[in-house]
């Protein structure tokens, strides 16, 4: 096919297959590397015939969850003092190893509604938010590194 493949499932894998001619194949989680593409091929059983097919990129960096990161990638938000918080807020974001951060403010429509930081950063970072241009209502703080992300939540009362 022209495709350089990596088998990641084949025709009858899935050990839940009990019916005769029931040639399920489920693609679990797998690692993936950032700027590769999967192909993954769908046919049936008779003649190998191609019926269709569906491709995936990704690209990087990926996140991975705070349990899954190095120790030392590892991003952690303080709680935001005060809150609930009627003007700004304070937060530590640890940071364990010099990394690429950005920060931001998110509605609970997952719109971004204020930027806080973004660039590099070595140490600890002591953030301020300044909510006077937000409305009432409960926002997402959300720092992103090279490799993970931390959440922490805030609510804004007038």
């Amino acid at each position: 096919t022209g495709h350089p493949l990596t088998e990641l499932v084949c025709n009858d894998d899935d050990p839940g297959n009990t019916a005769t001619g029931d040639f399920t194949s489920r693609i679990a989680d797998f690692a993936v590397t950032a700027g590769t593409t999967y192909y993954i091929r769908v046919s049936s059983y008779a003649q190998g015939r191609i019926d269709g097919e569906a491709r995936l990129s990704f690209s990087g960096p990926a996140l991975v969850s705070n349990e899954e990161a190095p120790e030392i990638r590892r991003l952690a938000l303080s709680p935001a003092l005060p809150n609930p918080t009627v003007g700004r807020t304070e937060m530590t974001l640890s940071v364990g190893t010099p990394q690429t951060l950005d920060v931001g403010v998110y509605d609970v429509l997952g719109r971004r509604v204020l930027d806080v930081y973004t660039g590099a950063a070595a140490a600890d970072l002591s953030l301020v938010i300044q909510t006077t241009t937000l409305r009432s209502g409960t926002y997402v703080v959300r720092a992103t590194g090279e490799a993970t992300a931390a959440t922490r939540t805030f609510t804004v009362v007038r």
